[in-house]
């Protein structure tokens, strides 16, 4: 799992082999990448969304996790109330 910050900075929080707890039925075969903030009002910002992308086509390159390629937010694996 990563966590993508404000200024674009990513952070792996948890190696990228481990099976981490994030959405029920993806947990084995997904990547998670946050982005921290509180985007109620106001959505992550391009210098963020740069960072994923980069994070993302980084990880293509290095062919990890290469069996599953959909991009999905939360809210699409399960719904959260």
């Amino acid at each position: 799992s990563f966590l993508v910050v404000g200024d674009g900075r990513i952070y792996e929080v948890r190696f990228l082999k481990a099976v981490v707890y994030h959405t029920y039925n993806f947990n084995s075969k997904a990547i998670g990448i946050s982005f921290m903030g509180n985007f109620v009002n106001k959505e992550p910002g391009c210098v963020m969304f740069n960072a994923a992308r980069a994070l993302i086509d980084c990880g293509v390159e290095k062919k990890f996790n290469t069996a599953y390629r959909e991009i999905q937010g939360h809210r699409d694996a399960k719904c959260t109330a």
